[in-house]
C-alpha cells in the first residue's frame, strides 16, 4: 500500500554565482552536496554548506542561496508536519556514519520507487539522528537593528578591514557603550567575536573556491597564517588544511 510521500527528492545542480533571491517554502529543505559549496542567507543568519555536510532550512524560513562553485547534490523536501522534529532555525550538520548511511538509503528509496509505509521507520531513524547531530559552527547571526545590520553588512563585505570599535561607533551613530550592548543583545556575540567569525566564514568561501590557506588568511585580514590557522582550528575543530581535505577535496 502506497501512502502520501513525506519526503521528495530531486537532483540539485547549479553553476557558480547562480544566485536565488530571498524566498520561502512550505516544506522543510535538506541539501546534501557532492560537489561545490553554497552560501545561504536569511534575515537572521549567513551560513555555508560544503560537500558531505547536510544543510537544513525549516518551513517558512525566508532564505537565499549563492553557489560558490559548480554545485551537484541532492535536494530533499520534508513534509511540513514532520519538519517540527528538526531545528526551527537553519543549521549545517556533519553527518556521522549512521546519519549519512540513513540519508543515502532514503535518497535511494525515494529515487527508485514510490514511498512505502515501511520506509517510514527509516525516516524516523533519520529524523532522530539528525536531531541529535552536532551543528557545525558555520553560521553567522545577523543583527536586526537597521544601523547594526548596515554595519554588519559592511564588515561582511570587507573582511580584510579591521576597524576599531570607536571608529565603527562614530561611523554608524552609536556611543561605544550602546554599540557594545546592542550588538551583544541582537547576535549573542561580542563585536570582536562576530567579526572574527565573519572573517572565518569568508575564508571558508575562499577555501571552497580552491584558494590556498595563506591566500584565504591574508584576504580576510590576518597578518599571520599561523594565527589564522590557530583561530580556525579553535572554532572549527580542525586546521584549514584538514577542512579542505575533509570537505573540499576534489577527490572523493
Amino acid at each position: 500500500m502506497t501512502v502520501s510521500s513525506p519526503l521528495k527528492v530531486s537532483r540539485l545542480a547549479a553553476e557558480a554565482d547562480q544566485s536565488r533571491d530571498l524566498h520561502t517554502h512550505s516544506d522543510g529543505q535538506l541539501y546534501w552536496l557532492e560537489q561545490g559549496a553554497i552560501l545561504c542567507r536569511s534575515d537572521r543568519y549567513h551560513w555555508l554548506t560544503a560537500p558531505r555536510q547536510l544543510s537544513w532550512i525549516p518551513p517558512g524560513c525566508q532564505h537565499g542561496a549563492r553557489p560558490l562553485s559548480m554545485v551537484r547534490g541532492t535536494l530533499l523536501l520534508l513534509r511540513e508536519d514532520l519538519a517540527s522534529a528538526l531545528p526551527q532555525e537553519p543549521v549545517t550538520l556533519e553527518p556521522h556514519r549512521l546519519l549519512e548511511a540513513t540519508l543515502l538509503r532514503l535518497i535511494e528509496l525515494c529515487t527508485e520507487s514510490d514511498w512505502l509505509e515501511r520506509h517510514e521507520h527509516l525516516l524516523q531513524v533519520f529524523l532522530y539522528e539528525a536531531r541529535e547531530a552536532t551543528p557545525l559552527r558555520q553560521r553567522l547571526p545577523m543583527p536586526y537593528d537597521t544601523r547594526l545590520l548596515r554595519m554588519a553588512n559592511t564588515l561582511w563585505r570587507a573582511p580584510e578591514s579591521n576597524p576599531g570599535l570607536d571608529a565603527l561607533a562614530l561611523e554608524f551613530g552609536f556611543s561605544r557603550r550602546t554599540l557594545t550592548r546592542k550588538f551583544m543583545q541582537e547576535t549573542g556575540m561580542s563585536l570582536s567575536q562576530w567579526t572574527q567569525h565573519a572573517k572565518l566564514l569568508r575564508a571558508l568561501e575562499l577555501l571552497a573556491a580552491n584558494e590556498s590557506v595563506s591566500s584565504a588568511a591574508f584576504a580576510v585580514g590576518y597578518q599571520s597564517v599561523s594565527t589564522f590557522c590557530a583561530v580556525f582550528k579553535q572554532v572549527f575543530g580542525m586546521s584549514p588544511g584538514d577542512y579542505k581535505r575533509r570537505f573540499l577535496s576534489r577527490e572523493k
